[in-house]
């Protein structure tokens, strides 16, 4: 038996710690939910899972992006498609004051009708919560026409529409029979305007589509690189938490057996 160096306890204390710090890194990794909760713990991989956190933030930030886009084009479109139905209304009033056998009087009463569906039209075009310029001039529909060219080939349209029908009436047969050239080119131009944003919506709708699939792909990669198998760690943890015990036990031969030194020496 040896005193001056005690070799053995040394091993046993040097096993025991190793057990014990690979014991704290385990739980550190079940109760964070991270196999690498630092730099020290896998530094490339921490740094490659920062860069996918990264990608897949700012593909998530597209899609919203485009979400808001497309929610923008259907506020626009349906003020254009609640003008296209009071067009057509309008359309037929013009049609019934075109027909010869109907009187002045008669007339009148026509184009008073005729007179409110315009000031409808003109009431909802001065809406800047649905009005279509509004939204493009407030940069709403940035995201389906990011250039001013783009928005100018939408805009072009609907200004032509616009335009020329606040002063059509119908109180006289010739007139109804100008409204009715005004109404058609109008509801033409606004149908070109609708097929435009249609368009937009259907790009817009497969790149949020691509977006989309694009942040599954990151999340699982960086879920790969990162996040705890917890099959694997809980293995790991009982194998660690077993010879800390093994090593405690094997610790207390080791000074039992310094007790045995004295007992000679008595």
């Amino acid at each position: 038996m040896k005193v001056n160096q005690t070799s053995h306890s040394m091993s046993m204390q040097y096993s025991m710690s190793r057990a014990k710090n690979k014991t704290e890194d385990a739980h550190n990794k079940l109760s964070s939910g991270f196999k690498i909760n630092s730099a020290k713990d896998d530094a490339a991989g921490l740094s490659l899972s920062i860069q996918l956190m990264m990608r897949q933030q700012n593909a998530h930030a597209q899609v919203r992006y485009a979400q808001d886009g497309i929610s923008m084009a259907q506020i626009a479109e349906s003020t254009m498609k609640g003008s296209m139905d009071m067009m057509l209304d309008m359309r037929d009033l013009a049609l019934q004051s075109a027909n010869g056998s109907y009187s002045d009087d008669q007339r009148q009463m026509l184009d008073q009708e005729f007179s409110a569906l315009q000031s409808e039209i003109t009431r909802q075009w001065s809406q800047t919560s649905t009005n279509p310029n509004a939204l493009m001039e407030s940069g709403h529909l940035s995201a389906l026409y990011p250039s001013d060219k783009d928005m100018q080939q939408l805009r072009q349209p609907i200004d032509d529409a616009m335009r020329d029908l606040p002063a059509q009436d119908i109180s006289t047969q010739d007139h109804a029979q100008k409204s009715i050239e005004v109404i058609d080119q109008a509801m033409r131009d606004l149908s070109s305007a609708q097929a435009q944003l249609g368009a937009s919506q259907n790009v817009m709708q497969h790149r949020m589509n691509s977006e989309e699939l694009a942040e599954i792909h990151l999340a699982e990669s960086q879920s790969r690189i990162r996040d705890t198998e917890f099959g694997e760690e809980l293995i790991q943890s009982t194998i660690n938490s077993t010879k800390t015990n093994i090593s405690v036990a094997l610790q207390a031969q080791a000074n039992a057996s310094e007790k045995e030194v004295l007992r000679l020496i008595k």
